[in-house]
């Protein structure tokens, strides 16, 4: 049900992604990170990349790196792991998922 409305164009819809968040009682990491699995299955990328450019992202670049790795998008994947901010952090990512040039550099 999530996944329906918060890839939907209808912003009625998104409104009832924030009701189950509140009826769940899911944390705001929590919720962001099902709300990028639901727009990566959805190929809503862009709404993803707005994520990753955000000042200070929704849910955690790591995880949304994760998500986008595990659908075969490896580009959207790197440039959420370039976000993370620890450097030992980014690194071990970047090497676990084989981005081998960034990860020395």
């Amino acid at each position: 049900m999530m996944g329906f409305c918060c890839t939907s164009d209808n912003k009625k819809f998104h409104e009832i992604c924030k009701d189950m968040k509140k009826e769940l009682k899911l944390n705001e990491e929590v919720y962001n990170q099902v709300l990028v699995f639901c727009w990566a299955q959805a190929g809503q990328w862009e709404n993803i990349n707005e994520y990753i450019n955000m000042k200070k992202p929704a849910c955690s670049p790591a995880a949304i790196g994760e998500i986008c790795f595990g659908l075969g998008k490896r580009e959207i994947s790197k440039a959420a792991f370039l976000k993370v901010a620890d450097a030992d952090d980014k690194i071990n990512l970047l090497i676990e998922y084989e981005f081998w040039e960034d990860a020395v550099k």
